[in-house]
């Protein structure tokens, strides 16, 4: 009887060691269909999607990916300080405000949710005060993306009429 329990003890708990090396998808909604000569996942993500790669490790948002194996991920961007964009919505204009630790040099880009580019602008300051007249912009969301050498912040506004 003892070496019955024993060796349900250890079924159990390699069915639990196994069942935790299992690939998890975090998104708002998706499902699985199998049949007999096919298996389909699928996942709905992120309308704009990120991936960030360094040896040995991949963090990518928006796409189910049951083939990465992700162990850790470490600090790939450093803090870029305050980045203000204002209004939210906005009609004519987009102010951004930057202000950094130090002097830095980077650039500030505005792209629709399709990655076409309107404006791009390079700075190279601590503090910076940008307005962009968006007036020709049609109406729709827009990603402004502020990147540097170490850093990269994105923020999405909404243009209205």
């Amino acid at each position: 009887m003892k070496k019955w329990i024993l060796c349900l003890g250890v079924c159990f708990l390699f069915q639990q060691v196994k069942s935790q090396t299992d690939l998890k998808v975090i998104a708002t909604t998706g499902g699985t269909f199998e049949s007999k000569d096919l298996q389909v996942s699928w996942t709905l993500g992120e309308s704009v999607i990120s991936t960030l790669e360094k040896p040995g490790a991949v963090l990518t948002q928006g796409f189910h990916q049951p083939t990465y194996d992700l162990v850790a991920v470490g600090p790939v961007l450093a803090d870029p300080g305050i980045v203000e964009i204002y209004p939210s919505p906005f009609t004519d204009l987009i102010n951004i405000d930057l202000h950094f630790k130090q002097t830095t040099q980077g650039l500030v880009s505005v792209t629709d949710m399709t990655g076409k580019l309107y404006r791009s602008l390079p700075f190279n300051a601590k503090a910076i005060a940008l307005s962009f007249i968006t007036s020709d912009l049609p109406c729709g969301q827009y990603i402004i993306t502020t990147s540097g050498k170490t850093f990269l912040s994105s923020s999405s506004i909404i243009k209205i009429q």
